[in-house]
């Protein structure tokens, strides 16, 4: 199957610029595993690839530009170089991402130049696997492996997709997407300084449970408030202590005056500020369960993430949510597959859950799950060890 994708993109390349290319590249998704709502409050994170991509057939050229075309469009995204501006009028398009790229690799000293690029993506989009990560990091892996000899380093390139994306996109990231996607794996984040976050990169693979990404539909477009309100109270509860953020509040203090906070702050912000602690112990119990290829303890920390963002950070649903469709999953999954483990997926409020299911009913999962949210809405995913990279030979 990879080598007939791998045919159908180089002939679509040599369709579309005339010419044979020189590289293939690969940009998987990602999901976040654990650490839901931690990082705006320097918490801990586990993320990881995953085994969707994007696949290019990429060849340089020497006019200073950036061609780019997606299968199934039928247009070429073209990117001079020489102007790297921000555009107020492509906030939200590719074009924004790559122009992004472009401008933070070149301010960091690193040389660009012009590439042509044929995609196929197999990354569905609106799923909450982070399709603009993928793209972003794609990019940069190009500009480092023609033009810098790939000696641009991980967190370099993530750090620069990041860039893209909040100040040319148009969109809030932090750098738990591109580092998922950058470094591959499952990756251990500690944002306590989130201006550049530690990264451990782990090697995991579930042995008895199948990892089911379930799309519930749903636009986060009016949401904004609802995100911002997250870290916004739990910040609030880091301010009674005189701290800016919950990572640097002792927990023992905190726990000391929960009643005092209850009574100033109300319940919302106290049981959110016990969701981030919980959550970030659970990180780190999650990746001792990692180390210690303990399979049954990973997955009901998983079971336990999702319980508290239900029950503390209350991110499943929302007042004037009529249709509760991420709210419905969670409970659904609960009460009809009770040995896997359920947890909202990034934000919240709408999107996507992450199951982990056991493998003798996983394709029954899937059959029952599509007769609520559709067929292609539910699809098994595993963690893939390689971030973005080039293939040689046909192999990651």
């Amino acid at each position: 199957m990879q080598s007939e994708r791998i045919k159908k993109i180089n002939e679509g390349f040599s369709e579309v610029f005339r010419l044979e290319p020189t590289h293939l590249f690969s940009s998987p998704g990602r999901m976040e595993i654990i650490g839901n709502h931690t990082d705006h409050n320097h918490g801990y994170a586990l993320a990881a690839a995953i085994d969707l991509d994007i696949l290019s057939a990429v060849s340089p050229n020497d006019e200073f530009v950036i061609r780019a075309m997606t299968e199934g469009f039928d247009y070429v995204i073209e990117i001079d170089l020489n102007d790297l501006i921000y555009r107020p009028e492509e906030i939200g398009t590719s074009a924004s991402l790559i122009r992004g790229v472009a401008y933070r690799l070149v301010s960091k000293g690193y040389k660009i130049g012009g590439v042509n690029l044929y995609m196929n993506s197999i990354i569905p989009r609106g799923a909450g696997v982070s399709s603009s990560a993928a793209y972003e990091l794609l990019f940069a892996k190009v500009l480092s492996v023609i033009y810098n000899d790939d000696k641009i380093d991980q967190y370099t390139l993530a750090e620069a997709g990041q860039y893209a994306e909040v100040n040319y996109f148009g969109k809030g990231s932090g750098l738990l997407d591109q580092i998922a996607v950058s470094y591959g794996a499952v990756s251990l984040i500690d944002f306590n300084d989130p201006s550049k976050p530690k990264v451990e990169t782990l090697d995991f693979s579930l042995e008895h449970f199948d990892i089911i990404l379930i799309n519930t539909g749903g636009s986060h477009g009016k949401l904004s408030d609802l995100y911002t309100q997250i870290p916004a109270d739990m910040k609030e509860v880091a301010r009674y202590f005189n701290k800016e953020y919950l990572r640097d509040v002792p927990y023992q203090t905190f726990l000391k005056v929960q009643p005092q906070i209850y009574r100033e702050l109300g319940g919302r912000p106290l049981l959110r500020a016990q969701h981030f602690f919980d959550e970030n112990e659970r990180v780190i119990k999650a990746t001792a369960a990692i180390k210690g290829n303990s399979e049954k303890d990973f997955v009901q920390l998983i079971a336990n993430s999702g319980l508290s963002s239900f029950n503390l950070l209350q991110n499943y649903t929302f007042p004037d949510d009529k249709e509760e469709r991420l709210y419905f999953a969670y409970n659904w999954a609960r009460s009809n597959f009770r040995r896997g483990a359920y947890r909202v997926h990034g934000g919240g409020f709408a999107g996507t859950m992450l199951a982990i299911v056991p493998k003798p009913v996983s394709n029954l999962f899937i059959k029952e799950g599509e007769a609520y949210f559709g067929k292609r809405n539910l699809f098994k995913v595993n963690i893939r060890h390689e971030g973005t990279c080039l293939i040689k030979d046909g192999k990651y």
